[in-house]
């Protein structure tokens, strides 16, 4: 688990960061504004020092009671990679004193992928910024395996112990009636039902990004930004019509083309 930067109590910081959008331009009284202030702060807490964030939270603090009224501009939010996800480890034990050569174990294991769109960079008018990193969901998986290894562990080893014993028993039983080839054929049958059988639970959130990253820069006046990445053509985005904008840009990986949409909120 080295490496990763653990969110408490398992926040994601992007869905605290949308909360705080919303409320900050959407909202329409002090209560409103006071949940955007929080939710921000908030982000900032969880998530370490981001400028974008940081302007955000200068803004909800200069309104006062009363929600701002913004100068237009646009927020880039990048969903970039794929999160870590999960694949399987076996470990034969021999076992010299039962019926039973070897037990099969299967553990979960944390597979980390690095194939993805490390930044985007976006030019409004003469103006180019970067996207920085607002969550990692890499850190969110981890927390959560690290947390139910020892439950884990546990069902693994009570699972694999219970299948070996009825292995076991079969294995004696039939040894009585097949005589030595028997038992040799029986034997090279349950070991490879074992193999088959203990298998690790390695179901994960596939879709789940890598990092969640946001860029906020002036609208232009011709309504135009273009984005770009290693690997992927320069993109022309045309805003649609607001004083708010949002553009939501995926990135599979490195060599997969931006997927954007757009909306306004405010």
């Amino acid at each position: 688990m080295e490496g990763f930067k653990f969110y408490a109590d398992y926040v994601n910081p992007f869905t605290v960061y949308l909360k705080g959008l919303y409320f900050l331009y959407a909202g329409v009284d002090a209560a409103d504004l006071e949940l955007a202030r929080n939710a921000l702060k908030k982000v900032q807490e969880v998530a370490g020092s981001n400028e974008y964030v940081q302007a955000d939270i200068q803004l909800a603090e200069a309104a006062g009671i009363t929600p701002p009224t913004p100068s237009p501009c646009t927020y880039v939010i990048l969903e970039t990679g794929e999160a870590a996800s999960f694949d399987q480890i076996k470990i034969d034990i021999p076992i010299m004193v039962t019926k039973v050569s070897s037990l099969h174990v299967a553990f979960p294991k944390l597979v980390v992928h690095n194939d993805y769109v490390k930044q985007l960079t976006v030019k409004a008018g003469e103006l180019e910024k970067t996207t920085t990193p607002i969550a990692g969901m890499d850190s969110i998986v981890a927390l959560d395996f690290k947390n139910e290894w020892p439950i884990i562990l546990t069902k693994t080893m009570i699972s694999t112990a219970s299948k070996a014993a009825a292995t076991a028993a079969i294995n004696n039983a039939l040894e009585k009636k097949g005589g030595v080839w028997g038992n040799i054929l029986t034997k090279i049958v349950l070991v490879a039902v074992q193999a088959t059988v203990n298998v690790a639970d390695t179901r994960s959130w596939t879709t789940l990004p890598k990092e969640f990253q946001v860029c906020r820069v002036a609208t232009p006046s011709d309504r135009k930004i273009v984005l770009s990445s290693p690997g992927s053509p320069p993109m022309d985005v045309n805003l649609v019509d607001g004083t708010v904008n949002v553009v939501y840009v995926r990135s599979i990986n490195v060599s997969s083309p931006l997927l954007v949409s757009q909306f306004k909120l405010k």
